[in-house]
């Protein structure tokens, strides 16, 4: 693992490297979390022959800028064309609560020519309607978190190409990986990004 820092026209992002492959995956972050609150998912994905980017949004650690939801989308943005530059087989993305939705933000505001290879939102809070342009589309949920029926019913009527997951527990996306479940929640993700 190493950590960078990702130049954009006006931010820098830092994020954390595990490269093992020309296939990788983009780590977005939830609210009260950073680069380093992802368990062993880096570790387990990098293993599995896929390299991952982990970034801190703005405001967050080393990255520039304040804590603004507005600015995540370019953030995303930014993190993307630094991959699209390491000529990459396919680039997925994971996005935990708040990088879920700054996903989904992104995909509504930023006109891209990227395909996502496969798009894993984890936790979304009150979807709203977007396209994102990926071939594979899930929504992971705790099975007994609050009000995960609302949040799942967002899913289904903003997102209908989106394929419901859902894990054991009550904990809230990446609090998961202080939990017992710890190891099943990042074989669940490993898994739907190796599409097995």
């Amino acid at each position: 693992m190493k950590t960078i820092v990702i130049q954009g026209e006006d931010r820098s992002i830092a994020a954390d490297v595990f490269e093992s492959s020309d296939r990788w995956v983009l780590l977005c972050h939830g609210k009260v979390f950073d680069k380093s609150d992802w368990g062993l998912l880096p570790q387990t994905l990098e293993r599995s022959q896929v390299s991952v980017l982990a970034i801190n949004f703005s405001g967050y650690g080393e990255s520039s800028g304040a804590q603004d939801s507005n600015q995540y989308p370019y953030d995303i943005e930014t993190a993307l064309t630094w991959l699209q530059q390491q000529n990459p087989s396919s680039i997925s993305v994971i996005g935990a609560s708040m990088g879920a939705i700054a996903l989904l933000h992104w995909a509504q505001s930023i006109p891209t020519p990227i395909t996502l290879e496969t798009t894993v939102l984890f936790a979304p809070r009150a979807a709203p309607k977007a396209i994102i342009p990926t071939r594979s589309l899930y929504c992971v949920f705790n099975e007994c978190e609050d009000d995960v029926a609302d949040h799942t019913q967002s899913v289904e009527a903003n997102l209908p190409n989106a394929q419901l997951h859902f894990i054991p527990g009550t904990a809230h996306a990446q609090n998961n990986f202080k939990q017992a479940q710890a190891d099943q929640v990042v074989n669940t993700l490993t898994s739907l990004i190796l599409g097995s």
